[in-house]
């Protein structure tokens, strides 16, 4: 009786319920009855309206196996859904879809873990489906929580606890896969929900996970992050992650997710995306942790996955998040903003091929600024490691820019530093900043490759580097000088004359320096510049701050001059300075003497060594034999320990000084041209006045020059000098005369105007009182007799010039005059 009711209650079932029963065999054990799900699956195909009542259907046993725990059925529920999913692309399959996706969600909100691995291995399925008509009111923020949790997971058992995290990484994975395509769908990338996924992988990009065999193992992606294991200098280092599912970690998994989401993020989205990666790293202090390896990386990631156009964005937001730094003044402050620039170091070559233009400024200019406002901190321990930071990434930035845009950073660092003359009173913060920012010139300087000195060094930057040669701090003219130095030098002979500093007069042969000819670009640039360049030189040769290091510095300078721009004009002046400052310490000696006799010995010998000429050589092996014998303190070496400290005691006998009549006669014979030689060293006319004042203020001394002749330079008169431009040289024995310096101020100025508009208004008045007054008549009489049409004419032509080289040698005498120089009657004008 009882199986007569059954069979006639199972009859009356509707077809598609009787489907989904016979799919289910008596013993669960047995698994999925194929020949009922083949069944099953052509009955949903040929009638698709039913899709929506079989998943509802099967959702409802679902629910019942699960509160009677039973759960080999619900793995057979489930892979029968899977199948359906697979099968079936009509239109109806959204409402299919709801059911499928609300079994999913049971089985995640079990506590069974083997349940939610089975609904997520489900729901990566489903997300790999492409579907024809997607729904736009479907939502996944259940699953985007869900999978985040189960990222973060901490089961006892390792192993489920690994095995988790991953299933929580791959549904991750597959709600951005569903829903990055369409954005008519859930945008996912609020920060609602990227707020979630990006730290659930970040999370597991880092964490440690313990194992079986070693509880204090670092997982193995995160084990090849620490020790560099992952090359991820070229994209291709990071391509084999994942690839073996054998060997899938959470690491691995949760890499390539975070690359697959940089990959798709649009120029709009990159700020969702990258927000949520800055508070993770601010929240747990991953900055400065081992020295900051995992947030280089992290970075490192984004660059090589982000499309190529939008990677100067993730700069920007790196820059305004280190902005952002100074406002909170956290307790790690110091720390995380060197972590930042650290980061930016390393990233900023990959983004430097992309920035063009302005963007590359905007970045050298929130450096620059950054550094400024650190030692502005004054808290010199603390932020020496930020600073050294910020000007190594301001040279590996430069060193992947093109040579046009390396000189314009570095007139651009130029304009920033602060210029500081003798006499200004300066604070500490001041003078460092100005050494800091020559620091950060002097690294983008050794990035910039120099073809010739036109482009390296242009008139703007020559200029104000040169100004700065002549700074009151010792320390700042050395930073100076080794910009010029790094600059000039084309051929590395920089490093042999660093190592030598002063070259030793031994008599050895010199070291292999590399000497090419002069090309004709750098011989019009030493032309133009030349005198200028080598007057600063001078001038500094002669500052009476100088250390020993700044005579190595300077000398290191001219050495490269020579070598790198030899000529025979620029030897003979190089000489003439030489000698110029040996008659400056014979006439006044100083506390440093000792040091400029050594600089000259050492730069006449090296010059006469390079261009072996034997008079010349036999003449400065005379001068550096005597000194050899009575004052060796004379001759390059270490500082000296001991030597005459009275400057008067500093007048030498004409046989330890270098004849300039010996080196002269020498360079004649060889063909040089001597004549300059023997004229007294000064300043270039060219030089403006306020370079003249600025070596005057510093040295103290009442004369600038060696020149006896021509009047005294005061600060007063340099004020408003204007520079006789005439060329003595060039009417020998004619003296130059020298004109009256007007004022020129700021008052001349405004008398000047103020008298030329009262002048104009004055004539303006005589003329309209002289037309006011006069008669009619007499005012036509006064205009016939001076309205001569020829005089006009005559006036006229006389305004044009004639060449004589247009008129022909030979003109006939009969041939009329030209009509320009005919006489018109007086009928023939109105």
């Amino acid at each position: 009786m009882c199986s007569g009711c059954l069979g006639c209650c199972t009859a009356l079932k509707p077809r598609y319920k009787r489907l989904v029963d016979s799919i289910y065999p008596i013993n669960p054990e047995d698994g999925l009855v194929k020949a009922s799900m083949e069944k099953l699956t052509f009955y949903a195909v040929s009638s698709p309206e039913k899709l929506d009542r079989i998943g509802e259907y099967i959702a409802h046993r679902v629910q019942r196996d699960i509160s009677r725990g039973r759960d080999k059925y619900v793995e057979i529920s489930m892979e029968a859904m899977d199948s359906l999913l697979v099968a079936c692309h009509s239109q109806s399959l959204n409402l299919f879809v709801e059911s499928f996706l609300k079994i999913v969600q049971h089985l995640l909100e079990c506590q069974n873990p083997e349940l939610q691995l089975l609904a997520t291995r489900s729901f990566v399925k489903f997300a790999n489906i492409e579907e024809d008509t997607p729904s736009y009111h479907r939502g996944y923020d259940f699953f985007v929580c869900k999978f985040a949790s189960l990222a973060h997971d901490t089961n006892s058992d390792p192993q489920m606890m690994t095995r988790l995290r991953m299933a929580g990484v791959e549904g991750l994975q597959g709600v951005v896969r569903k829903t990055v395509n369409d954005e008519l769908q859930v945008n996912i990338w609020e920060d609602s929900h990227m707020g979630k996924i990006v730290p659930s992988l970040l999370f597991n990009m880092a964490e440690k996970l313990p194992s079986s065999a070693d509880s204090d193992e670092q997982g193995p992606t995160s084990r090849l992050l620490r020790q560099g294991g992952i090359d991820l200098s070229s994209p291709s280092g990071l391509d084999g992650l994942g690839q073996d599912e054998s060997k899938q970690s959470p690491e691995s998994l949760a890499i390539n997710c975070f690359r697959e989401i940089m990959s798709r993020a649009t120029y709009g989205h990159i700020n969702s995306v990258i927000k949520p990666v800055l508070i993770h790293l601010d929240k747990h202090q991953l900055w400065s942790v081992n020295d900051n390896t995992f947030a280089i990386h992290v970075f490192k990631i984004i660059m090589y996955s982000i499309q190529a156009q939008y990677s100067y964005t993730v700069i920007q937001l790196l820059m305004a998040h280190l902005d952002n730094k100074y406002s909170s003044q956290s307790r790690t402050f110091h720390l995380e903003r060197t972590g930042i620039v650290k980061v930016l170091y390393h990233i900023v070559n990959i983004a430097a091929s992309e920035s063009v233009g302005p963007s590359v400024l905007d970045i050298f200019h929130s450096l620059l600024n950054h550094l400024k406002r650190s030692i502005q901190l004054d808290k010199e321990d603390e932020e020496s490691s930020f600073q050294e930071a910020v000007i190594e990434t301001l040279g590996e930035f430069a060193n992947n820019l093109p040579d046009y845009q390396k000189t314009e950073i570095m007139l651009f660092i130029l304009s920033k530093i602060p210029h500081i003359s003798e006499g200004d009173v300066v604070s500490s913060t001041e003078g460092e900043l100005q050494k800091t920012m020559l620091k950060s010139l002097l690294t983008v300087a050794t990035k910039y490759s120099t073809v010739n000195l036109n482009q390296a060094l242009p008139l703007g930057f020559l200029q104000s580097i040169l100004r700065m040669s002549l700074a009151p701090d010792p320390n700042v003219r050395i930073l100076v000088q080794k910009i010029l130095q790094t600059l000039l030098d084309r051929h590395d002979n920089l490093p042999k004359l660093e190592l030598l500093g002063f070259v030793p007069c031994t008599g050895d042969p010199l070291p292999s320096l590399s000497v090419e000819k002069c090309s004709r670009q750098d011989s019009v640039f030493m032309k133009k510049y030349g005198p200028e360049i080598l007057y600063h030189m001078y001038s500094n040769v002669l500052l009476k701050s100088n250390t020993y290091d700044n005579f190595v510095s300077v000398y290191i300078t001219m050495a490269l001059i020579v070598i790198e721009l030899g000529s025979e004009e620029l030897l003979t002046e190089v000489l003439r300075i030489m000698f110029a400052l040996q008659d400056e310490m014979q006439r006044e000696p100083t506390e440093n003497s000792v040091y400029v006799h050594r600089f000259i010995a050492s730069y006449i010998y090296l010059a006469s060594s390079l261009t072996s000429i034997p008079a010349m050589l036999t003449h400065v092996n005379e001068v550096i034999t005597a000194r050899k014998e009575e004052c060796p303190w004379l001759l390059p070496g270490p500082a000296p320990s001991s030597h005459p400290n009275s400057p008067g005691s500093l007048q030498l006998n004409e046989k330890y000084l270098f004849s300039m009549k010996a080196i002269g006669e020498a360079l004649h014979s060889s063909g040089h041209d001597t004549s300059k030689l023997f004229q007294p060293y000064s300043a270039p006319v060219a030089l403006t006045s306020s370079v003249v004042a600025q070596r005057t203020l510093i040295t103290k001394s009442p004369t600038a020059t060696t020149s006896t002749d021509g009047p005294k330079m005061t600060a007063e008169s340099l004020n408003s000098a204007s520079f006789d431009l005439g060329s003595v040289d060039s009417s020998p024995g004619t003296a130059k005369k020298f004109v009256d310096l007007e004022e020129v101020s700021v008052k001349a100025f405004k008398s000047m105007l103020e008298r030329t508009t009262s002048t104009s208004e004055q004539r303006r008045a005589e003329v309209v009182n002289v037309f006011k007054t006069t008669p009619f008549k007499q005012l036509c009489q006064e205009v016939q007799s001076n309205c001569s049409f020829q005089g006009a004419l005559n006036e006229i032509l006389a305004l044009v010039p004639l060449d004589a080289a247009d008129v022909p040698a030979e003109v006939d005498e009969n041939l009329a005059l030209p009509t320009f120089q005919g006489h018109f009657p007086e009928l023939f004008v109105y």
